[in-house]
């Protein structure tokens, strides 16, 4: 037996020597040892530590005014209004249109294999994009689908040597032309940012104009196309990957619209159980940002108490769409959807959250109803393809990985 008291004085020498050679390793052998900075910063993690308790984002937001922010919102919103979403649908319904197209004569009669990740990328970006600028970047044309907003992103992000900053020049372009126009007194269409400058954002905001309509237009692009672009193709592969259940949502197309040739409105598609309990299911399995958050507990089961009644979830238990129709309800006795806070709620909900829902639905319907997900075979790709590995501000896979890529055969 090892004597107590040899280790409580071991204990701490083996303690204080690691920390030492650590600091030791990270001041002159670590390879980011040569860039310049504070020794302290570099050697230990204590002002990381201290910034994140004194200076994170809870105390920061506390001091923040909210009104501020809240009248920043409330110009926002009318843009976003399910109405003009609704008015923008037809738009995206083309542009669906056109993909399936090309997936037929490019991609299914040749039997080739097809990037499901990189093509709702460029759905998710042009979208985005044409509804918020009225510009069509065309992304869903581009050899091989290559989206330049999502490209833009994880290049920035990852400090690589060559960026692909097209889209986003070509955004602060047309910032820069609304003013000039707005200025002049000239009709400036219907963008995000003619709508910001109707309701007032010039006048409360002056010194703050062009940063400001820049900010808002990099978030809401960027944020609108990359969680969009990562939920279609989780539910695309946990769709591949069941067979029943894919079986079931897409009789459940088929006996809402037996035509294939028409396809139904969004606020139709919005009522099919099956394919929004699809839907709400793959937000918990999809990711938005790789910050500091809890999303994996690796210790055995998950238990909660709400003063009444304790829940244990055990490990490894599977997600399952049925929770999600209508007939689930909580203890309670209300409908169990109404716990399903991806976008958050109230104020501080996200802004683009119909946008969001209409490609979601839009999408998905339109590749199963058309029958290219019962000529699609995944190929070479597991969930791994989704699960975060890296991060770069948003969650990119492991390092290797071409995304969830299916084979489309002909006529299957």
């Amino acid at each position: 037996m090892f004597p107590l008291t040899q280790a409580a004085l071991t204990t701490p020498f083996v303690v204080v020597n690691y920390i030492v050679f650590r600091m030791v390793y990270r001041l002159y052998f670590h390879r980011l040892a040569r860039f310049l900075g504070p020794e302290l910063t570099a050697a230990t993690c204590l002002a990381e530590h201290y910034y994140e308790l004194f200076h994170g984002a809870v105390p920061q937001m506390a001091r923040q005014e909210h009104g501020l922010w809240k009248e920043r919102r409330r110009v926002l919103d009318p843009f976003f209004s399910s109405k003009k979403i609704s008015g923008y649908v037809p738009g995206m319904q083309v542009k669906t249109n056109r993909l399936l197209r090309r997936l037929k004569e490019e991609y299914s009669e040749k039997g080739k294999v097809l990037n499901v990740t990189t093509m709702w990328e460029c759905f998710a970006a042009d979208n985005v994009v044409s509804f918020c600028f009225k510009k069509n970047y065309d992304f869903l044309n581009s050899p091989g689908f290559v989206s330049g907003v999502n490209e833009a992103v994880t290049n920035m992000v990852g400090l690589t040597h060559w960026m692909d900053f097209d889209a986003v020049a070509a955004q602060e372009n047309q910032i820069e032309g609304v003013l000039r126009n707005y200025a002049k007194g000239e009709k400036i269409g219907d963008t995000l940012c003619a709508s910001l400058l109707d309701n007032g954002l010039a006048d409360r905001e002056q010194h703050l104009v062009f940063d400001r309509l820049q900010s808002d237009a990099k978030a809401d692009v960027v944020a609108g196309s990359e969680t969009t672009a990562r939920s279609l193709p989780s539910a695309t592969l946990h769709l591949l990957d069941q067979p029943e259940a894919h079986k079931w949502l897409r009789e459940e197309l088929k006996s809402a619209n037996p035509d294939e040739s028409v396809m139904l409105e969004w606020h139709q598609l919005s009522q099919l159980p099956y394919l929004s309990a699809c839907i709400e299911q793959t937000f918990p399995l999809s990711y938005d940002l790789s910050e500091r958050r809890q999303r994996v507990y690796d210790r055995g089961a998950l238990l909660y108490h709400d003063g009444k009644q304790d829940w244990a979830i055990p490990p490894g238990t599977s997600g399952s769409m049925d929770r999600w129709l209508g007939t689930s309800k909580a203890p309670d006795g209300k409908l169990l959807n109404r716990c399903m806070v991806t976008f958050g709620k109230g104020d501080r909900s996200c802004v683009g959250m119909q946008l969001a829902y209409a490609q979601l639905y839009v999408g998905l319907a339109n590749f199963l109803r058309s029958g290219m997900s019962e000529r699609a075979e995944l190929y070479e790709s597991s969930k791994a393809d989704l699960e975060m590995a890296m991060c770069r501000f948003v969650p990119r896979p492991r390092l290797g990985s071409e995304g969830v890529r299916v084979l489309l055969h002909a006529g299957r």
